[in-house]
């Protein structure tokens, strides 16, 4: 993967669900996409290429392939709140700040049934890194330094309480509600 400083680069939120795992004897924390976790496991801080399993570039309009990046933390936490509506809590849930780049694609479709906020607030990105900090959820705040080994990045516990309470706290952090500013979004992918 190129890392041509001339690309667009999207700084912005993402979320992961925490989990463990055995590579080669050795077991390990990994972070797992919430949406494609059999796929998209992230091993590390490094760059990440997004995959699909249609052959076309990624990402691409009429698909949800890529990486996707919102531009604030209350914009992150109210799109978990949708995508978790079921009233289940996720309590493995670790969130960073990351960094996209190379293709991109205006994240959601609203004929997809997301609302126009969604739509403007997150993108789709062919390769993402994670830059951090990383916000760890409260029951697995003690997991952060088996974290750190793989993720040295800045790694913060937000204390005790409920994974709603948790949410909420995370969304008023300072600086929570400054969107990054971002390059033209594209409405079809770019090479």
């Amino acid at each position: 993967m190129s890392d041509d400083t001339a690309q667009p680069r999207y700084i912005g939120w993402r979320y992961w669900r925490a989990g463990k795992m055995d590579l080669d004897g050795e077991i390990r924390a990994v972070l797992v996409s919430p949406l494609r976790g059999r796929v998209n496991r992230w091993l590390d801080a490094g760059d990440r290429t997004a995959t699909c399993l249609r052959a076309h570039a990624i990402p691409a309009p009429e698909c949800s392939c890529g990486f996707r990046v919102t531009r604030s933390l209350p914009d992150l936490v109210h799109f978990m709140r949708l995508r978790h509506q079921n009233g289940k809590d996720s309590p493995t849930i670790v969130i960073g700040r990351v960094e996209g780049f190379g293709r991109a694609q205006q994240g959601l479709s609203p004929s997809a049934g997301w609302n126009v906020r969604d739509c403007a607030t997150t993108i789709r990105v062919e390769h993402m890194r994670i830059i951090g900090p990383l916000f760890f959820s409260p029951a697995i705040a003690v997991w952060q330094n088996d974290f750190h080994r793989y993720f040295p990045v800045q790694r913060t516990s937000s204390g005790i309480g409920t994974y709603q309470q948790w949410l909420t706290r995370i969304s008023r952090l300072p600086d929570a509600k400054r969107r990054q500013p971002w390059p033209s979004a594209p409405t079809e992918a770019t090479p």
